[in-house]
């Protein structure tokens, strides 16, 4: 799983900066604007949610332990990826 730091976004009306999340989905453009997809655990939701970014350099590759050191639920998200990834390599 591969993490990403928003540096401007929205999300729900409102403001997301400087937060690290776990990148579902790449940016793309849809009809109304740019967006990356994130895993929505960081605000307690059990679905992905979408992130509209200004430009696709609104956000920036991080790591794993960037995320760990800034949400308390970061650590079960991380571990359930990381027994995702093992299943698929046993697959």
């Amino acid at each position: 799983m591969s993490y990403v730091r928003v540096l401007d976004g929205v999300y729900a009306g409102r403001k997301v900066s400087n937060v690290v999340l776990p990148l579902v989905k790449p940016y793309k453009v849809g009809t109304k604007g740019g967006y990356i997809t994130v895993d929505g655990a960081y605000y307690n939701m059990d679905r992905n949610i979408r992130i509209m970014l200004e430009t696709p350099t609104s956000y920036v590759p991080a790591t794993a332990e960037d995320y760990l050191a800034q949400s308390p639920t970061a650590t079960t998200t991380v571990l359930k990826a990381q027994v995702e990834d093992a299943a698929l390599a046993l697959a």
